[in-house]
């Protein structure tokens, strides 16, 4: 069946009973997806009186979620981001509005967190967080590159302070796209040490791996890399595609399964499409959203913006 089918309504409506009344999900929800397990946080608009910005952990894709321990308290607010790798996540932000940034470590998939002892804090709340095995990095707008070794107990700067977009980890690769200035594709090798920017130079919004394949979003086109970032090429351009805000992929029945959120005016503004053939051919969902952050499985698709949670039935794949 060749088609996405998301739910039109917001997380707000699939939460357990005691969560029904909360109206929105807050601001620049992060999520992340391994397997069937998902850990996610939520950071409001106006953290001083915000009540429905917490960490949350979900075991069904998000279709109901469960409030986070963090230092022992369950009803703990949270504002910041969250990344995982297997049953360990790292949660990088603040529990005040006016409070301090660390990070937050989880061994049990985001149920429980505690601080990281002698950690430091964290750049900023509005940050890119990811993760392989012990390895972690994260960055934000124009600041710079921090690597961690060991599950986020301690963090190493790598500078790259650009117009930083999208930081993503897939084994011993790092990878990071930048706007303008000195915009592009930056991969690296060696956790960051160094970084040496793609060949191809274009600007890049956000990026995904199937396997040892990467596809790279821009503006109204897609790009494939089947060498690790050290080239890209052009494999899709349309104005349908516009600028990209977040793109997942998937392994599919036959092909790669890519899905990409455009940006738009406004919560509903954007736009989905997505391929089921690799890249070569794209077709629009006929849903609208803005989606900041997208993930997707062979059989559900996750996205969040800045106001809700959605999620959907990938049914072209099963």
């Amino acid at each position: 069946m060749n088609s996405i089918l998301f739910s039109k309504k917001p997380i707000s409506s699939l939460f357990p009973t005691t969560q029904s009344t909360i109206p929105n999900f807050g601001n620049y929800v992060c999520v992340n997806l391994d397997g069937s397990n998902m850990v996610m946080c939520s950071q409001g608009g106006s953290p001083a009186g915000d009540p429905y910005t917490f960490l949350y952990w979900s075991d069904n894709f998000g279709e109901t979620l469960t409030k986070a321990t963090i230092d022992g308290v369950i009803n703990q607010k949270f504002f910041g981001c969250v990344a995982i790798s297997g049953a360990n996540a790292i949660a990088m932000g603040r529990k005040t509005s006016g409070g301090t940034n660390n990070f937050y470590l989880s061994s049990d998939y985001g149920k429980t967190y505690s601080i990281a002892s002698g950690a430091g804090t964290g750049s900023g709340i509005n940050s890119l967080i990811t993760m392989s095995g012990a390895n972690a990095a994260y960055t934000a707008y124009q600041q710079e590159v921090y690597v961690s070794t060991n599950y986020g107990a301690t963090w190493t700067s790598r500078g790259y302070a650009l117009n930083n977009t999208d930081l993503k980890m897939y084994g011993n690769y790092l990878y990071l796209c930048a706007l303008s200035p000195s915009g592009g594709l930056f991969y690296s090798t060696n956790l960051g040490v160094t970084f040496t920017k793609s060949s191809t130079n274009v600007f890049t919004n956000c990026i995904t791996q199937i396997g040892t394949t990467l596809y790279v979003g821009g503006t109204n086109v897609i790009y494939k890399s089947t060498n690790n970032g050290v080239s890209l090429t052009a494999i899709f351009t349309s104005t349908s595609i516009g600028t990209t805000m977040a793109i997942a992929s998937c392994s599919g029945t036959s092909n790669d399964f890519i899905i990409v959120s455009n940006d738009g005016s406004g919560i509903a503004g954007g736009k989905f499409n997505y391929s089921n053939d690799g890249g070569s051919t794209f077709q629009q969902v006929t849903f609208d959203l803005r989606a900041w952050t997208l993930h997707a499985t062979p059989t559900r698709i996750v996205a969040g913006n800045f106001a809700n949670l959605y999620w959907g039935v990938n049914r072209y794949i099963i």
